[in-house]
């Protein structure tokens, strides 16, 4: 194909119409960090862990928030409410285990000592946010929820996060002046009145405005048994409502706002290309801005337990594509049963003196395919197998062990050892071929932007494919023994896209 070039600046301007015209209110994952949307990849109160939660509002305006955990299996919802956040406000909350007396019937809550508004603030049964704390529920995996797997309490210890902005509250407005933090002093802390979101009346309310983004958020994991603490980011999204959307403030029983409610058109970078395509729904298209084809990261392990580690590879769009009487959705490949929706994947790990191994290695205990696979919608890769069905670092059962090619393919006993090998990084891919919707996606048209040697090119194509699927998550390295320094760190993990273009249709001059 013959593509006409034009001066640089000439292209720029060009690409930067098309860019803006494509992409008004699509959505996009934000490198920056903020957002109207953050997904917290995984908490877990296992193994003595606690998680503490924090969201950050940068802006000088109020904002209406939903608040939903959801549990790692099949994301379903154990805990939302709604959170009013003033200006420039910091709210922090931590996740705790409840309890099991030693047979698997605890669970964990939510405990706050922050004086940010949130609806409720009592639950039916009485538990107060800010005294006893909220349990999370089981309604939405048990009775006529029921999903085939297990219906315990324990299920709802680990999962993830979704934080979904519904609404800016302006200065000058009723709800602005209630949810504001007034002056305090060096013994009274500053507090909003909160009357009217107490009452209820914030519900509906038209002192809102579109919803401006600017959230950040973290999330720690505290082990009180190695005494460590972690650190992981949220991961943001931006213009994840698109132009039609109404700004409201739903009742906290209400499914709105969820992900698949948000802009039908995604914006995606792929090296020096830029893709604006549009999808048949919120959940697509919020699902291809974190397409990934290959996962990677490092790990290290020794059989003493002294450097162990997890990977946690969370699917937040899953539920959406896997649940249902029909058959699975693009780009999954399984339907949710009583063991998950597994989806297969292949493994290359390489030690650091560039040893590696693709074929020995494999999941343990075998995933129910007899393959390699991710079959929840939080899962944990344990490094160096599992201890008593958990994995070694946050005990999390929805976890496979692996055994990853380090020290040229031999043991390291401990960290003493010599040499000292203890140590890698594993290149995790999904299947394509040979398996059911070959964990592609394909969207519609898309305008395309490539920036190259000869200057900018931009153009239309009638669709494109993404493979892979939509994945988030960090690696967590813990080192611990009675007599040695215990300490921790996490490392998000690395990603490759895999992004085809269709047939160009229309050349941009």
């Amino acid at each position: 194909m013959n593509i006409k070039r034009k001066s640089l600046v000439a292209a720029l301007m060009g690409a930067g119409a098309l860019a803006a015209a494509g992409s008004a209110n699509a959505v996009y994952l934000n490198s920056d960090g903020l957002g109207q949307v953050l997904i917290y990849p995984y908490y877990t109160v296992r193994n003595d862990v606690q998680t503490l939660l924090s969201v950050v509002n940068t802006t000088d305006q109020g904002k209406a928030v939903k608040v939903r955990f959801r549990e790692g299996k099949n994301s379903a919802d154990v805990l939302d409410f709604l959170l009013f956040l003033s200006p420039k406000d910091v709210w922090t909350a931590s996740i705790t285990n409840t309890g099991d007396n030693g047979n698997g019937t605890g669970g964990a809550l939510l405990k706050t000592g922050d004086t940010s508004c949130v609806f409720p603030t009592e639950d039916e049964f009485g538990n107060k946010m800010r005294v006893n704390g909220i349990p999370f529920r089981t309604f939405g995996f048990t009775g006529s929820n029921a999903d085939g797997a297990t219906t315990a309490v324990d299920r709802v210890r680990e999962g993830y996060v979704e934080i979904i902005e519904m609404a800016t509250v302006p200065s000058g407005t009723d709800l602005y002046d209630d949810i504001k933090h007034r002056a305090g002093n060096a013994t009274t802390p500053r507090t909003p009145d909160c009357e009217i979101v107490d009452s209820g009346n914030a519900i509906g309310s038209g002192d809102v405005d579109f919803p401006s983004g600017g959230m950040f958020g973290n999330t720690t994991t505290l082990s009180f048994t190695a005494g460590t603490n972690t650190g992981i980011d949220a991961v943001a999204f931006n213009d994840f409502w698109d132009q039609s959307y109404q700004p409201q403030i739903n009742l906290p029983s209400s499914e709105s706002p969820n992900l698949n409610e948000g802009s039908l058109t995604s914006v995606v970078v792929d090296n020096n290309t830029t893709y604006v395509t549009t999808w048949n729904s919120g959940n697509q298209a919020i699902s291809a801005t974190i397409m990934h084809n290959n996962i990677m990261n490092e790990y290290a392990y020794t059989a003493d337990n002294l450097f162990a580690t997890d990977w946690v590879v969370t699917m937040p769009t899953k539920r959406q594509f896997v649940n249902g009487s029909g058959a699975p959705i693009a780009p999954f490949q399984r339907k949710f049963g009583k063991d998950g929706a597994c989806d297969d994947v292949s493994l290359v790990s390489y030690d650091r003196e560039e040893g590696f191994s693709t074929s020995r290695e494999g999941f343990s205990p075998r995933p129910p395919t007899g393959t390699n696979s991710l079959c929840w919608e939080a899962n944990v890769i344990s490094f160096g197998g599992l201890n008593s069905g958990a994995s070694k670092v946050y005990g999390s059962t929805n976890a496979l062990g692996f055994n990853g090619y380090q020290n040229a393919g031999l043991g390291v006993p401990s960290v003493d050892a010599k040499p000292q090998g203890e140590g890698g990084w594993l290149d995790l891919s999904f299947v394509t071929s040979g398996v059911t919707n070959n964990h592609t996606m394909i969207g519609g048209t898309s305008n395309r932007v490539t920036i190259g040697a000869f200057g900018v090119v931009a153009d239309t194509v009638a669709s494109v494919t993404f493979r892979g699927l939509p994945t988030v998550g960090f690696a967590i390295v813990q080192a611990n023994a009675g007599q040695k320094a215990s300490f921790a760190s996490s490392y998000t993990h690395r990603y490759k896209k895999s992004i085809t273009p269709g047939v160009p249709v229309v050349l941009i001059q």
